[in-house]
Parts: C-alpha cells; sequence; structure tokens
C-alpha cells in the first residue's frame, strides 16, 4: 500500500514552458510535476523525502514560470508527506548548467529545507550553486556528498556551511586546496565538526602534494570512519596522535608506490587507540594482494611492515 511507505521519493525534471508533465506513479515513486491526478494522496508515514531533480541545460527556462511551479511541487510534497522530517536532495546535470538553471535549483532547494528537519547533499554536481545558496543559515545538515563528475572544479567551501549538526562528509578531492577546505575556511580558522561520525575522502584528477596537517587543532572530536584514497598523503601520524582517539575503522587505498606509507600508520596500537576495531586496505593494482582487513590486535604488527611482499 503506497501509504504505508516509509520512504517518498521524487524525480524531478527541468521542462519547457509548453510541456508540463504529468505524474507518473510507480511503487514509492512520483515523477515530474503536474498534481492534479493525486489531489488528496497522502503518504501519512512516511518520514523522508528524497528529491532527485535532473537539470538539462538545453531546456530554455523563464524564471517566472519555473519558480510558480516550484511553489506548487513543495506545497505538493508538504501535503502528501505532512510527517516527514528527513530530506535526501540529489542533482543530476546532463551538462554543465548555466546560471539561470543553477539559481532554479536553488530556489527549490532553499524551499524544500523549510520542510524537514535534517538534510542530506548527495552528490550535487552543482558546486558552484551550493556555495551561493544560503545553506550557512540551515542548522540541520546531517551528510554532504559531494562530486563533480570529471573530478575537478571549485571545491565545496565548507567553512562557509554551518556544519555543526553534520555526521557524515563524503567529498572527492583534486588539489591542495581541496584538501585543506576540510578544516579551514577561507580565513584560515580552523572548522569544528562536533558530531561528524565519518569522513570518506575520494580521489579527483588533480595532484595534492602536502600532507593534511592537523597541528594543535581537533576538529574531528568523535570521528569513528576515516577512508583515504591512494597516492594522497592526504594525512601525517599528527592526525593519528591526537586526533581521532574514537576511531573505530580505518580504510585505505594504495598502490604499489605508496605501500611505504603504511609505515607513517605505525602509531596506530591497541593502547593508542583502544576504539580502533578495523583497518580495510585495499590495492590499486595487481602487484599486491587485492584487500587485507586488519583486527586491532593484528595492528602494531602489519603496520610497522613497509614491503609489499611482507603486507
Amino acid at each position: 500500500m503506497p501509504g504505508n511507505s516509509r520512504n517518498f521519493v521524487i524525480s524531478y525534471v527541468g521542462f519547457t514552458i509548453t510541456t508540463l508533465p504529468e505524474y507518473v506513479y510507480s511503487g514509492t515513486t512520483l515523477q515530474m510535476l503536474s498534481c492534479e491526478p493525486y489531489d488528496g494522496c497522502a503518504f501519512p508515514l512516511a518520514r523522508k523525502i528524497t528529491v532527485i531533480v535532473f537539470l538539462r541545460d538545453d531546456i530554455q527556462f523563464e524564471h517566472s514560470f519555473i519558480m510558480a511551479n516550484i511553489s506548487t511541487l513543495v506545497q505538493r510534497i508538504k501535503q502528501m508527506v505532512p510527517m516527514a522530517k528527513d530530506l535526501l536532495l540529489s542533482l543530476v546535470a546532463y551538462r554543465d548548467i548555466n546560471h539561470t538553471t543553477g539559481h532554479y535549483f536553488d530556489d527549490l532547494a532553499t524551499q524544500l529545507f523549510q520542510l524537514v528537519g535534517h538534510i542530506e547533499l548527495d552528490h550535487c554536481e552543482a558546486y558552484f550553486y551550493l556555495q551561493e545558496m544560503q545553506l550557512n543559515d540551515v542548522r540541520n545538515l546531517v551528510c554532504i556528498r559531494h562530486a563533480t563528475r570529471h573530478g575537478v572544479g571549485t571545491f565545496i567551501q565548507l567553512g562557509r556551511l554551518n556544519v555543526s549538526t553534520l555526521e557524515l562528509l563524503d567529498i572527492q578531492i583534486s588539489d591542495t586546496n581541496g584538501v585543506s577546505s576540510i578544516i579551514q575556511d577561507e580565513n584560515g580558522t580552523y572548522i569544528s565538526y562536533p558530531r561528524l561520525i565519518a569522513l570518506c575522502l575520494h580521489r579527483g584528477l588533480g595532484n595534492v602534494e602536502r600532507p593534511l596537517v592537523f597541528k594543535d587543532a581537533v576538529p574531528f572530536s568523535i570521528l569513528r570512519h576515516l577512508k583515504i584514497p591512494s597516492k594522497y598523503p592526504v594525512v601525517d601520524d599528527t592526525f593519528f596522535r591526537g586526533n581521532v582517539a574514537t576511531l573505530k575503522m580505518l580504510d585505505m587505498r594504495l598502490d604499489s608506490t605508496s605501500v611505504s606509507m603504511l609505515r607513517a600508520y605505525s602509531v596506530f596500537t591497541p593502547q593508542s587507540h583502544p576504539s580502533l576495531r578495523r583497518v580495510c586496505i585495499e590495492f590499486d593494482d595487481n602487484s599486491v594482494p587485492g584487500r587485507l582487513v586488519l583486527n586491532a590486535e593484528a595492528l602494531q604488527f602489519v603496520l610497522g611492515i613497509g614491503t609489499q611482499t611482507s603486507v
């Protein structure tokens, strides 16, 4: 029964002035915009709204027309999912989006944010517009997954956002500035993540020339899961010595030229990191084993070895 669904999913496609699509209902998914066929339809048990926006740059948008329909869409969502507390907003762009299209997404997102208590941003390719949006006023961001199709581009400035409630940060980094933007804002002030549980870094196409140095800052006070990519000197032992006593899982991707990085992580011992339960090492090429999962008891011994064959 549709009304029993816990998750309400909308796939919304940008449209032309002359063509208004109809709702296409399938399972728990509502696609496109016209609301008349579903007047009065409600999902009283649904607690999460997932909105996937497909933006097409080849469409000629008229801003006032689009805005009128955004308001209609948001009002219908509010009526159909009156008890929703969570929002996952995802943007898929067929091409590089233009200024008008980006602000269209901005307007839609701003209105949707007002409906819910917890917000996730998932693989939003409009990173430029995410920076322009008034996300600093949003007090309930719990998840950011940020990526671009080509692995390059302006890194979202986390210092401009309110990340005090953020629990998951899953991002692609392409250069040293991208790495630095995780822990410092544009003025060099350290960013605090009091609720961050998981930090997952993915490799872009750029080059990171220096490690992510934390010095005396403690930006991750309750971090439990850290995932770092290959070839990047993303973190140094300072990070592990003083910043993540709560770490439970460490995932690393290495290649044949960076297996020696394991030496840098020999600071791990059951005594120094009593909460650590798993280290997972994956290798990028065929010259080394495919995957190793280590428990905390074996940690000190294995991480003290720097050769491929011994690992």
